[in-house]
């Protein structure tokens, strides 16, 4: 394997390449998700902050009061169910993108690989840097 990576230099750049546009595709997921999460988050204390001035509202009934308790409550309870999401999200982005980085890499060796084996029953040279330079 190591013969077929120095003898076909131009693996090392696809490699640099492929993980640098990985990177920036998952880069660009977390900021969406990081946005979305935000926005999210505000969403849950602007309606919790509605409900706690509704709660402070002298002219409700008590059944009305235990409604908005309730509705209080479901909000809150969101933000543990959207924190865990958020969290999976990231570990399978991860998981994904080690998945793909291996695949890719692997699937260029394995095209690599073959190119040397042909190259070699049909007896043509192995390209060198060294013989390309003289």
């Amino acid at each position: 394997m190591l013969e077929i990576i120095r003898t076909f230099p131009e693996f090392t750049k696809y490699g640099n390449e492929l993980l640098e546009s990985l990177r920036e595709t998952i880069l660009k997921t977390i900021d969406k998700n990081s946005e979305d999460y935000r926005i999210s988050l505000e969403i849950i204390k602007e309606t919790q902050s509605i409900c706690k001035e509704q709660l402070n509202r002298e002219d409700i009934t008590p059944e009305e009061r235990v409604l908005i308790w309730q509705n209080l409550m479901e909000v809150t309870k969101m933000v543990p169910i959207m924190d865990k999401e958020n969290k999976k999200f990231y570990e399978n982005l991860n998981s994904k993108y080690v998945k793909a980085t291996v695949a890719a890499l692997l699937s260029a060796l394995v095209f690599i690989g073959g190119k040397v084996a042909l190259d070699q029953f049909l007896g043509l040279p192995l390209e060198d840097k060294e013989d390309e330079d003289k």
